[in-house]
């Protein structure tokens, strides 16, 4: 009787291996343990969220803003007399989140207009984004034209990539073409902001001058839901 069930302990421990296996195998094909590490942040995000950063404000192209002003794109010299308006108050940093990666084809001055402005701020930090020619070809780094380049205080990249239920939780610090020499529009604020915020930029380089390289991915430590920020109005601000 001993000698059977001694006998049949390999045969069992092959069966567990194998079951493990199989386990394993479904949870990588289905992503389920993917989905139990996203829900496990979500909860933990929602639980102990960031701190607020009280001198932080959005300025949002809402609807109200869009019924008044007119339908978007709006000119550039709308733009140029907001950082105007903005540069009264003296704020220490902009993120002008809007890519103007071509001059305007109708009004020539307002681009004048928009760059004087950037340029006397002397705070202005514009987006930069990665994308391909065409479907699936191959990757250019878009910036803006010229002459706001020239005007800048800084650029950072704005690509997020999408998590498989298609939410935002993490960036990479660093990104760009043949090598990621550019640092994302958040981290380039923060140190513009905080000098003793440092980070290290890793460099790696492709295999081709042409392909993406993304360094350094971190999650976010999100503060809150939508809203949490101060949000004005664009036209409130005008």
């Amino acid at each position: 009787m001993a000698s059977n069930i001694h006998e049949s302990r390999p045969y069992e421990q092959y069966l567990l291996t194998l079951m493990l296996l199989l386990v394993s195998a479904l949870l990588v094909y289905t992503q389920a343990a993917k989905r139990l590490d996203l829900l496990a942040y979500d909860t933990a995000i929602n639980i102990t969220p960031a701190p607020i950063e009280q001198d932080t404000v959005i300025i949002a192209i809402d609807e109200k803003s869009l019924n008044s002003i007119g339908q978007w794109p709006w000119r550039r010299a709308i733009h140029a007399q907001l950082i105007d308006k903005l540069s009264q108050y003296n704020t220490a940093l902009i993120a002008l989140d809007i890519l103007f990666s071509e001059r305007s084809s109708n009004h020539p001055e307002d681009d004048i207009a928009l760059a004087a402005a950037i340029k006397n701020n002397g705070n202005v930090l514009l987006p930069l984004h990665l994308q391909p020619l065409t479907y699936g070809g191959t990757l250019v780094e878009i910036l803006p034209f010229p002459q706001l380049v020239d005007a800048a205080r800084g650029m950072g990249h704005v690509h997020v990539d999408l998590d498989q239920d298609g939410l935002a939780r993490g960036l990479y610090l660093n990104s760009g073409v043949g090598d990621a020499h550019w640092p994302s529009l958040s981290m380039a604020m923060a140190s513009e902001i905080n000098p003793m915020i440092q980070y290290i930029r890793m460099v790696e380089f492709s295999n081709s001058p042409y392909m993406s390289v993304n360094t350094q991915y971190r999650l976010i430590p999100f503060a809150g839901p939508g809203g949490t920020f101060p949000t004005y109005s664009y036209l409130e601000v005008m």
